[in-house]
């Protein structure tokens, strides 16, 4: 059984993971097949946006904990895979190109992180207590 079968996964579908330094926070990919070979286009803090084989992949994170679904027709999942070939190379950052932007930018066109946002709200928390 392939990893496509086993999660019932297409070609630009976003697959969730736990980070390997923490549990509360998410690492992304983008499913990708060409010439029959599995791969998951990631965005590393080590390394920016990367094509992974899905062996190299899950010996990283072998726990897949959510499949988002990509909603569009073939031609939207082409574009999806255009759109993260596009950034292959590019840094990441955790403000501006996190795996989750990454992945919302590949499947959307447009970066964005509800982690991001839930970090946000707590540090506006924090100030407000701190200063008020």
């Amino acid at each position: 059984m392939t990893f496509a079968e086993k999660y019932n996964l297409q070609i630009a579908d976003a697959v969730e993971v736990h980070c390997r330094r923490s549990i509360f926070c998410v690492h992304y990919g983008i499913y990708y097949i060409e010439n029959g070979v599995e791969y998951l286009f990631e965005n590393t803090i080590e390394n920016g946006v990367v094509q992974s084989t899905i062996d190299f992949f899950r010996s990283k994170y072998p726990k897949i904990i959510k499949v988002r679904k990509f909603n569009g027709n073939d031609d939207g999942r082409q574009k999806v895979i255009e759109r993260a070939k596009q950034e292959l190379g590019k840094p990441h950052n955790w403000l501006t190109n996190n795996c989750e932007q990454f992945a919302n930018y590949a499947q959307y066109g447009v970066r964005y992180s509800k982690q991001e946002i839930l970090v946000g709200i707590g540090l506006v928390g924090i100030l407000y207590l701190i200063f008020k």
